[in-house]
């Protein structure tokens, strides 16, 4: 932060929680500004400990990466909304496009196809009356008594291999931060100046020891003015200086900085130059010693520097017997430290760590810009794949959901997180579920994609019909899915696995005379289904599964709170059951009855469909993020849900569950894919 700041106070390994004024004391910039940083990283911390390393709310999602076809290059939108990275609160008013981001001008655009990581990058931008007007106070004639700290939330993208997920650990992300340290001391007669200051020494060139470069500035680099013309190696300012002991002279470094230098400039320096000669200050032009470029609607600005160095081994003087150096390591643009100076106090003169030896030895320092308030924060958001159209242009397509949920501690109970469910299904319900082929042949089964989401799974303890004596349903419990993933439109039929057995030499399960084509495939085991996704999955190059329990349970509710997708009862026009007197007896072809708010047809009836996981008697230790429950310990049983054409009306619920033993197959068994990384 280069501001006129006297000094830099806060440190958290202090653990203090509070500054305290006292009376008739002089009031000092740094202990307002030290309690605010108390203040800031009480409020992050709390914050990271609820919610984690990051996260938004599970029922207001914010930042949802979601690819458009319809806007050209890096086609993908950036959703409204809330997220938390490292407790720092990101917040986005509306949907925008990657190319319009509010605080990243010229985003980067991608033409090498391939896995890109969409991530936030997250950090606090120093805003003075310079960057916004209304913070001088005009009624006073517009002094800048204040300064402010701005969260800057930019979403960008990393090339990764093709065969990365969102729980890849990277090992060249996120970005690293220097290794090189910093110790500066002042020569025995102490520091010599006459005035309190607070230096900044700051890498200008990134680059190991002896290729790195750095500035230095007595004022913390805060004497700085906006250029408002000129051009070449003539620029005219708004103003020369605060005064004329700190104004812009001969000979003085300055940098040239604008915009978007600043918010594109994690790693890019400004151009610096000299200046030469006296300023002007009927015209208030100032020459520098090399042309430079000034973009005036990028809003330019020259800071003073006081001196520009390689950073060498060695001892380095600034002035006043201030002295660095520099470790053997390398440097990042922006890597700064600072080093307040008091005239006349002991031993040194200067505020640096020392040891407990004999005389006290400084103590290197790493960069302040990777200490908590100055660095930035990363989150992954997304993964998509780039690839090339046929008119030579690229388009991304989304691969998989990498954002984090959480949900309100006050929305513990759970018909009110379920209400909230609501409301954000209804809105999923309106959208259209386009189902989908891999391949488009008929053997091929449809799938539709679904979003991530929660469910309340399970039946509840008050439901008015004993549907569940045994407790096999319960507890219920809320399920997070932070993921994307398809499911197949139907059962797997017997067209689609008759082609799986010729083209694997496999002999075809019976279909007990009832005919095949579009019927469920029946008389198949657990173990057969894992082997047909395992193939479907070499055949089309994706990722075939069957659906965890809580997956299935997610798709066959489609947002819905009912025993039934479609209600609390049931009769023969809905599902493929045990209908008393008027039985059906064998399956039907799918597709027969209506889908469920999400597209999906014969969730309910028809065959049991097998899932992934092992069969528990209840949901005590269930995890609650989709995945499958394989805990060894509960026996080799697989879970099957959605009831059969010979179940009645109890078994064919949405939270109805059985069993079967995983190489058992009968006319009633059956099952669906999923599909990973939608």
């Amino acid at each position: 932060m280069k501001g006129d700041f006297s000094r830099d106070n806060f440190d958290p390994k202090k653990h203090y929680s509070a500054v305290l004024i006292q009376q008739g004391r002089v009031q000092l910039d740094a202990d307002w500004n030290e309690q605010q940083a108390t203040h800031q990283y009480r409020i992050e911390t709390a914050t990271q400990d609820l919610i984690g390393g990051s996260g938004t709310p599970g029922y207001d999602r914010g930042f949802e990466i979601t690819v458009d076809p319809n806007i050209g290059t890096c086609n993908f939108c950036i959703g409204s909304g809330h997220y938390y990275v490292d407790g720092i609160l990101c917040e986005n008013k509306d949907t925008v496009d990657y190319r319009n981001q509010p605080d990243l001008p010229n985003a980067d655009t991608f033409t090498t196809e391939g896995t890109y990581l969409v991530y936030l990058d997250v950090w606090r931008r120093h805003i003075t009356a310079l960057d916004d007007s209304n913070i001088r106070e005009k009624a006073l004639g517009g002094p800048d008594t204040t300064t402010r700290i701005k969260t800057v939330w930019q979403v960008k993208l990393h090339k990764v291999d093709n065969t990365v997920t969102c729980r890849t650990r990277l090992s060249n992300w996120p970005p690293t931060d220097s290794s090189g340290k910093l110790t500066a001391h002042a020569l025995d007669a102490g520091y010599g100046g006459l005035e309190n200051h607070l230096y900044r020494v700051e890498i200008h060139d990134t680059g190991a020891l002896g290729k790195a470069t750095f500035k230095w500035s007595r004022d913390n680099g805060s004497i700085v003015t906006a250029i408002t013309g000129g051009g070449g190696s003539q620029v005219v300012v708004e103003d020369l200086g605060p005064d004329d002991a700190r104004g812009f002279a001969n000979g003085q470094w300055v940098e040239i900085v604008d915009e978007w230098t600043e918010l594109n400039g994690h790693g890019q320096p400004g151009q610096l130059a000299q200046i030469v000669g006296t300023p002007d200050p009927a015209t208030r032009t100032i020459t520098l010693s090399t042309g430079v470029s000034i973009v005036l609607e990028k809003h330019p600005k020259l800071r003073r520097w006081d001196g520009k160095r390689p950073a060498t081994a060695g001892w380095i003087p600034l002035e006043y017997g201030i002295e660095v150096q520099f470790s053997d390591d390398t440097y990042n643009t922006g890597d700064y430290w600072l080093i307040p100076t008091r005239p006349g106090t002991l031993p040194s003169g200067i505020e640096w760590p020392v040891d407990d030896k004999t005389p006290p030895q400084p103590i290197a320092q790493p960069p302040r810009a990777t200490q908590n308030r100055d660095c930035h924060h990363y989150c992954p958001l997304a993964l998509l794949v780039l690839q090339p159209q046929p008119d030579n242009t690229f388009k991304f397509k989304f691969k998989e959901e990498c954002r984090t949920f959480f949900h309100p501690l006050a929305a513990a109970d759970l018909d009110q997180m379920q209400a909230r469910l609501d409301q954000v299904q209804a809105q999923l319900n309106a959208m259209r579920w386009q189902p989908f082929r891999d391949i488009n042949e008929s053997w091929c089964p449809e799938m539709v994609g679904l979003p991530a989401g929660g469910f309340v799974m399970g039946s509840p303890v008050n439901d008015p019909d004993p549907d569940d004596p045994y407790g096999y349903e319960k507890p219920q419990h809320i399920v997070r899915i932070g993921y994307r993933f398809a499911i197949g439109r139907y059962p797997v039929t017997f067209e689609e696995y008759d082609y799986f057995c010729n083209q694997t030499g496999r002999q075809p399960p019976s279909d007990s005379g009832w005919g095949r084509g579009r019927r469920p495939v029946i008389n198949v085991s657990w173990q057969d289904a894992q082997d047909y996704c395992d193939w479907l999955s070499r055949t089309t190059g994706q990722r075939y599964r069957l659906p965890s329990e809580a997956e299935w349970e997610y798709a066959c509710r489609a947002g819905t709170r009912t025993r039934y997708a479609f209600g609390d009862q049931i009769t023969k026009v809905d599902a493929n059951y045990w209908q008393g007197d008027h039985p059906i007896d064998k399956t039907t072809e799918v597709g027969s009855y209506l889908p469920n708010p999400w597209g999906l047809c014969d969730m309910h009836g028809n065959v049991w469909e097998c899932t992934q996981d092992l069969y528990h008697y209840k949901y005590d230790g269930a995890p609650i993020d989709g995945s499958a429950w394989e805990d060894s310990s509960a026996g080799a049983d697989r879970v099957f849900r959605g009831g059969s054409w010979n179940s009645n009306a109890r078994l064919v619920r949405a939270a109805s569950r059985s069993r079967n033993a995983p190489d058992y197959h009968d006319d009633y068994l059956g099952f669906r894919c999923a599909r990973v990384q939608v």
